[in-house]
């Protein structure tokens, strides 16, 4: 659902597969996505708490922070034309 233009329906999903079964080894993945649903629905301050999330949650997993990188950083170029 994310990825097909309904990203609030896509992460409704993602939260209550995760309230279900929150011990789910792939949860990361789910975490990664709700990220992305809630970057395109334009929640950013949203998406930046669930992205500290997943480093606190699996702070081994390098791929997923990898890729959640472009998101901190453009949170952080908001931040600055704010002040600007």
């Amino acid at each position: 659902m994310i990825f097909s233009g309904q990203p609030e329906e896509g992460v409704t999903a993602l939260k209550r597969s995760l309230r279900l079964d929150p011990r789910n080894p792939r949860a990361v993945g789910a975490l990664n996505h709700m990220v992305l649903g809630l970057y395109y629905s334009r929640e950013y301050k949203a998406a930046i708490e669930a992205a500290k999330h997943i480093i606190r949650y699996s702070p081994s997993s390098r791929c997923r922070i990898v890729g959640l990188l472009p998101l901190l950083a453009s949170s952080v170029e908001l931040r600055k034309r704010r002040k600007h």
